[in-house]
């Protein structure tokens, strides 16, 4: 006979973790923080996804395939501040491997998407801003140059990377930044100059001696070494105001872009944490010291863990991160070590919170296992801003 976790960390409480609280939990089989993170960045991954797919439904599934890699991987990554790019890079690999799948149907560098009609005030009005335009103007890309656009001014790749994301040398990532960055300015910024390998002749022509590409290395650079040839330059200096600016619309883009995913169906994030749910561990199996020696009843470790998270929820101030176990847990009497990780909230007294939170702990395991702790390991890691909670929000956690 197995015991079931009688605890559930109410999403009000999650919602206050950090990035980094969330991954711990997740590391320990916790499903609800992960979907918290999917809550919390699923809006943006569907946005970059679809930018690098230029296709909604292709954007779903690409996010929907790289947030269950995610689940399964999560314990591989170091730094649990770094979950957004984490995933924003599993996003990139998703998209891109599916539109190698279909190099077949269409080229990737040299089809051409038509834009979208302007048929409707609503659209108009977004293709008279900056970013509207912007966004127009990659639709008009070919796939291969807006894929290297998006990874690099979006997603922050090198060269080297992108190349390897797309299977390319990196002289012909190169080539499709320099032809997109070109198209871009010229669109967005009516400097008049060509998307080839031309484009240095017409440069010195206008008096600088430079093409897109180097002056892009410029910017990189934040334009140091000093380069008289293109600080003394009045056409060096025009381009490189152009590359800057639309440079600067590639954050506010992907955020216009997250802003009108409104809203993640229910139904899709079901189905995800479904999928996930069948990946889940429970870990290994605790015995309860039994009279009769031909019963087995077993609590398992991933239970044992909820228990230490909700005897966190139960105390003010406190979230649980990773819980570890140091001992051999599948023997009755073994002494146990806990070690477990949380995140205080600001201006929490620290140690009456922590005392609060050593005896629910200790009362929770004493009712629901027969563990032998020797020690109770706690270490304050994080801090996270608590949200005032409200007589609405106190009626809904009631009835989770």
């Amino acid at each position: 006979m197995v015991v079931t976790d009688p605890s559930r960390t109410s999403g009000r409480l999650l919602d206050q973790a950090t990035d980094r609280t969330l991954v711990e939990r997740c590391v320990d089989g916790d499903m609800r923080a992960f979907e918290v993170i999917i809550t919390r960045y699923g809006r943006m991954m569907k946005a970059y996804a679809v930018r690098l797919t230029r296709s909604s439904a292709d954007g779903d599934d690409v996010v929907q395939e790289a947030l269950i890699s995610a689940w399964k991987r999560i314990d591989t990554l170091e730094d649990g501040a770094m979950v957004k790019s984490w995933l924003m890079r599993i996003v990139s690999r998703r998209a891109i491997d599916l539109m190698r799948q279909r190099k077949d149907t269409e080229s990737t560098d040299d089809a051409i998407i038509e834009a979208p009609e302007q048929d409707g005030p609503e659209r108009k009005a977004e293709a008279s801003s900056q970013l509207g335009a912007l966004s127009e103007a990659l639709d008009r890309l070919p796939a291969g140059q807006q894929q290297a656009w998006v990874l690099r001014e979006i997603g922050g790749y090198s060269y080297e990377e992108i190349a390897e994301q797309l299977g390319q040398s990196v002289a012909s990532v190169r080539g499709s930044l320099a032809r997109a960055r070109a198209t871009l300015v010229r669109e967005m910024e009516g400097v008049a100059m060509n998307d080839d390998d031309r484009s240095s002749e017409q440069l010195a022509a206008g008096g600088c001696a430079h093409g897109i590409d180097a002056l892009s290395d410029y910017l990189d650079r934040d334009m140091l070494p000093a380069d008289p040839t293109i600080d003394e330059s009045p056409e060096c200096q025009r381009v490189l105001r152009s590359l800057r600016r639309v440079r600067a619309l590639a954050t506010p883009l992907i955020e216009a872009d997250e802003a009108a995913v409104t809203t993640l169906d229910q139904g899709w994030i079901r189905g995800i944490m479904e999928n996930i749910e069948r990946e889940a561990k429970a870990g290994r199996d605790i015995p309860f010291a039994m009279a009769d020696e031909a019963a087995t009843l077993v609590i398992t470790e991933g239970t044992v863990r909820g228990l230490i998270r909700g005897a966190g929820d139960r105390t003010p101030g406190i979230l649980v991160g990773r819980c570890i176990l140091d001992g051999d847990v599948s023997v009755v009497g073994e002494p146990v070590t806990l070690h477990v990780r949380v995140s205080i909230g600001w201006g929490r007294p620290v140690t009456e919170a922590i005392a609060q939170f050593r005896d629910e702990v200790a009362t929770g395991l004493r009712q629901h296992t027969d563990l032998v702790i020797a020690a109770l390991d706690i270490i304050v890691d994080d801090l996270h801003f608590e949200v005032a909670e409200t007589e609405g929000s106190r009626e809904a956690s009631d009835h989770e």
